[in-house]
């Protein structure tokens, strides 16, 4: 699309099939700038967290040898909050690693981003001991036309 700054506002310019005077696709262009590809959706650890076990995609920073490696995985963010009890997860920590609760027979999750790996024999969860820079909302997974999900939706199963 061409908005050009020579162009009179008077003229229109054809944008997604419709034809728009030239403030109007300016507008259009600073809101995508706004946006920003950089961010690609991501969004800062520092801006805000996920909800507790929303599963998301993770931008980790890993340093080795005075260099930052870049990668992404999914996780999850736990608040510190979450009782075991009451989790998606299934959590085993060894011995004193975190603090029992007698009343309620039950833990805490400790604070932390999480990986889960789906495709292990048991569904391993393992902290993320690396810095997480951002994180961003997983896309819905594909289906095939006219299949719809099932019960266990949450792991994406049809």
């Amino acid at each position: 699309m061409d908005c050009g700054a020579d162009t009179p506002s008077s003229i229109q310019l054809k944008y997604r099939g419709q034809y728009l005077e030239r403030e109007k696709c300016l507008e259009i262009a600073k809101e995508g700038l706004a946006e920003s590809p950089e961010k690609d959706g991501w969004i800062p650890c520092t801006e805000r967290l996920p909800e507790p076990e929303e599963e998301v995609e993770i931008s980790v920073k890993h340093t080795m040898g005075g260099k930052g490696y870049y990668f992404t995985v999914r996780g999850f963010f736990e608040d510190g909050e979450v009782w075991n009890g009451d989790s998606f997860y299934l959590w085993y920590f060894p011995d004193g690693a975190v603090e029992w609760d007698d009343e309620r027979e039950d833990f805490k999750i400790p604070e932390s981003w999480w990986e889960r790996s789906r495709y292990a024999d048991e569904n391993n969860v393992c902290a993320i001991e690396d810095t997480v820079l951002a994180w961003r909302p997983l896309p819905e997974p594909y289906r095939e036309p006219g299949v719809r999900q099932g019960a266990a939706g949450r792991d994406g199963i049809c």
